[in-house]
């Protein structure tokens, strides 16, 4: 875990200088939050003040350091940073349920929780941005500030922000790999513009943990942003661990505001099955550390067909507190599903791992491995593609073909048998054997010169008629 050393010198003396005013008439009355007025953010003008939330314990445990979760909010509530209705006052607005009014409410959660039961109690920040155009570098001078006033893990900073908020702290994350490799999470909520590709990339090859959402009816912004800085994160990912919730689903309709996303993803009762696994955004947030040090390094996987069946190898090169592995197994274009899973040897030297699927399923399908150490936290491996046939078919991706003829062979068995394309007469224009790639051969025929007319694929004992015009 990283530290932050600078705050032993100044822990005697915290926010010096700082101002504490808890006064918000018309609005939610903060009696559980702090409001810093007239703060001097180093290298920034564009934030004032912001609101501070504490663990219970915070003041008492002067060793102790916490996860950090910064809100940054909509465009609409940008402020002076003082503490009226022109200031701070504004993110307790009743009606924007924002992290500020929940822990007023009680609805907030005190720690967060991973998948073994630990609990982490957390810092929760809320800056205010003075302008409403403001900028992702301000994110970066605020968590500067933070992580120098507040004993923080800085291993476990956490970001989420709620429409132009959105748009932000993927902006800060995306914008260098260094600013990326310094947050463990983001959670964008209803952004209304589309990321660049360069952010996306940054994004995704950085493999920080990101949960996008909007509401498919979204009248204030477009409705298909976070679809599509969804899909651009991921595709730049060879994970794909990039989580979207798009409104409605089941048991949460969009709200009378469908732009108000946050008050459905900020509730704790609102979870997604991930890899297996019914969470929140609090429990989703806390299964990733951006400084952590794999307990387990992978150093090979493979997936190949042994006997008509899966078999997935895997080595690592250093194996310290892991758990176990899970074998995550999934049909194209459907969601993963853990299969099974093998406990971890840890071995200082690597250890290596075999796994055959007794039951796989047809068709092309991807494995994934995802290991958990005793901590709780999950790292995810690259996917590996197979494709698996019970018998031999042959696939033709047009028919009739005109100029190419684009042919699939798929075969369990494994044998390397000539594939042979033959006329209505039986004159062989085509004969070539192909060495089957996991049970898979793609081949593309030149058929320009081929007269118009009926011709057969022959593959075994397997034929297939196909039409040129």
């Amino acid at each position: 875990m990283k530290t932050v050393t600078l705050y032993l010198l100044l822990g005697l003396l915290p926010y010096a200088g700082l101002q504490s005013q808890n006064s918000c008439e018309g609005t939610i009355s903060p009696t559980k939050q702090e409001l810093r007025t007239n703060v001097t953010i180093p290298n920034t003008n564009l934030i004032k003040g912001y609101v501070e939330h504490v663990p219970a314990d915070y003041w008492s445990s002067q060793n102790r350091f916490y996860p950090l979760v910064i809100f940054v909010h909509g465009r609409g509530d940008a402020g002076d940073g003082s503490a009226n209705a022109n200031g701070l006052c504004k993110l307790f607005n009743p009606v924007m349920n924002y992290p500020t009014a929940m822990i007023e409410r009680g609805t907030w959660p005190s720690a967060l929780v991973n998948a073994n039961g630990r609990e982490f109690p957390f810092i929760t920040l809320s800056p205010q941005f003075s302008d409403w155009d403001y900028s992702e570098v301000a994110i970066g001078d605020f968590i500067n500030y933070a992580t120098q006033q507040y004993r923080v893990d800085t291993d476990r900073i956490y970001l989420i922000g709620a429409s132009q908020g959105a748009e932000v702290i993927q902006k800060y994350v995306g914008s260098s790999d260094r600013n990326a490799q310094s947050i463990a999470a983001i959670i964008p909520i209803a952004a209304c513009k589309y990321i660049s590709n360069g952010i996306a990339q940054n994004i995704g090859r950085n493999k920080l943990g990101v949960w996008t959402s909007q509401c498919s009816s979204d009248l204030m912004c477009d409705a298909n942003a976070a679809l599509m800085n969804h899909a651009n994160i991921n595709n730049a990912s060879t994970d794909k661990r990039a989580i979207l919730s798009n409104f409605p689903e089941p048991g949460f309709p969009c709200l009378q505001d469908p732009h108000d996303t946050w008050s459905i993803m900020l509730d704790p009762n609102y979870k997604k099955t991930i890899n297996g696994r019914s969470v929140n955004i609090y429990e989703f947030m806390i299964s990733y550390s951006s400084g952590m040090v794999l307990p387990v390094q992978l150093a090979n996987f493979e997936v190949s067909l042994r006997n008509g069946q899966p078999f997935l190898q895997w080595q690592t090169s250093q194996e310290q507190n892991g758990y176990l592995f899970y074998i995550e197994r999934a049909r194209e274009g459907e969601a993963f599903q853990r299969v099974d899973s093998l406990y971890t040897r840890n071995n200082p030297s690597g250890s290596s791992y075999e796994w055959t699927d007794a039951f796989p399923v047809n068709g092309k399908i991807q494995y994934r491995l995802s290991q958990v150490d005793k901590d709780g936290f999950i790292e995810y491996y690259p996917i590996k593609w197979i494709t698996i046939a019970t018998q031999s078919e042959i696939v033709v991706k047009q028919n009739p073909f005109y100029t190419q003829l684009n042919v699939e062979i798929f075969d369990a068995t494994q044998h390397s048998l000539p594939i042979r394309i033959v006329d209505i007469n039986g004159k062989i224009l085509f004969q070539q054997a192909y060495q089957l790639n996991n049970g898979r051969i793609s081949l593309a025929v030149n058929t320009e010169q081929w007269s118009r007319g009926l011709y057969i694929i022959q593959y075994g004992s397997k034929t297939r008629k196909v039409m040129k015009q």
